[in-house]
């Protein structure tokens, strides 16, 4: 992906995502760029993984967990902060 700022009529700086490569490559970058879109898919795939092969499933789920609690923290502790 490769970023390009530009500025807009009021002076305000825009970024924009463009998606780089083809065939498979793009296919990828396109579904990385949305941060929405890559949360689908990855629960999805946890989701495959916690029903066809558990045992290797939860510990993936506790690594996302934990993730997403220091995401939280890390959120509460900006706006404490700020």
């Amino acid at each position: 992906m490769e970023e390009i700022e530009e500025k807009n009529d009021k002076g305000e700086i825009e970024e924009y995502i463009v998606i780089k490569g083809r065939g498979l490559r793009r296919w990828i970058g396109e579904l990385l760029s949305c941060y929405w879109c890559t949360g689908i898919w990855v629960t999805t795939g946890l989701f495959l993984l916690m029903t066809f092969y558990p045992i290797a499933g939860k510990p993936v789920l506790i690594i996302f967990a934990a993730a997403g609690i220091a995401g939280i923290l890390e959120s509460i502790v900006a706006r404490i902060i700020d």
